[in-house]
């Protein structure tokens, strides 16, 4: 006889979902409780087999149990199929809403990689303009050591002609 574990699989199987939509149709924010009945093929809890049987009722909560009856209350051997297109409906909505959030956070990402193109630009802008007050200040560096030069140049000229005259200024 099966594990409740194994059950849970050829349920989920049986349903045509997949893990992660199954825990979501049972109410799950994470598919993590089913994995882990799964994988550790442990016991399911209270809590999990009441989530499950509320979602799909037509589940023999005893079979799920202890495997002993059908996998369906014997009024339906097999989902309604007003469950079959909830079922299916939640799948596609599995599919496509991922896709519209991951579109969304695209459609995000552009947007900051425009600011971001936008914040390069101006940090160019401002580095063009840093660049000429650079050049503006090399210009005035070197016209201020001209200027000392030619002062320096000129205080050497007077202190040669103080010194031809014997160091007098007559000036």
């Amino acid at each position: 006889m099966k594990t409740q574990s194994g059950r849970l699989i050829e349920l989920i199987n049986q349903l045509n979902l997949n893990t992660r939509s199954f825990a979501m149709n049972c109410g799950f924010s994470q598919p993590t409780t089913i994995y882990s009945v799964i994988k550790n093929d442990s016991k399911l809890t209270r809590s999990t087999l009441d989530k499950i049987c509320n979602r799909f009722p037509q589940v023999n909560k005893d079979w799920l149990l202890t495997g002993h009856g059908n996998m369906f209350n014997s009024s339906s051997e097999k989902e309604p199929l007003s469950d079959e297109l909830t079922v299916t409906a939640k799948q596609v909505i599995d599919t496509i809403v991922p896709k519209m959030l991951r579109h969304d956070l695209v459609t995000k990402a552009e947007i900051l990689i425009e600011e971001l193109h936008k914040t390069v630009l101006r940090f160019n802008i401002v580095e063009s303009a840093i660049e000429i007050q650079s050049e503006k200040l090399e210009a005035i560096h070197k016209k201020i050591n001209s200027m000392e030069s030619m002062q320096a140049i000129e205080i050497i000229k007077q202190a040669k002609k103080k010194d031809k005259n014997g160091g007098l200024d007559l000036n």
